[in-house]
């Protein structure tokens, strides 16, 4: 299923920032930066896929929405920027809209 080996993890770190006498919200905090981070890779590659939806298993967790629609951002920033003239222009310097 899609989705659930990063949904476990933030799981595990939840865990962990009991273990730890921490309290772990949907802040994004060394306890749940790694799923957070995931959340984000997967993002990239499922809009690289042309999938609009976040895995299911992320539909009732912020933290894992807000990373998916960060990795989807990212991907759409990076396709913008390698077709953008000004970008591409030999310099390697993003132009003044992307810059």
């Amino acid at each position: 299923m899609r989705g659930l080996d990063i949904r476990i993890m933030l799981a595990h770190e939840r865990v962990s920032a009991i273990i730890d006498g921490r309290i772990c919200g949907s802040v994004i905090d060394e306890y749940t930066l790694g799923s957070h981070l995931e959340a984000h890779r997967s993002g990239y590659a499922d809009a690289r896929r042309g999938r609009t939806e976040p895995p299911a298993m992320f539909r009732d967790e912020p933290i894992l929405v807000s990373g998916w629609k960060a990795g989807v951002d990212a991907f759409e920033d990076e396709r913008e920027m390698s077709a953008c003239d000004g970008c591409n222009d030999g310099t390697g310097n993003p132009c003044h809209i992307h810059g």
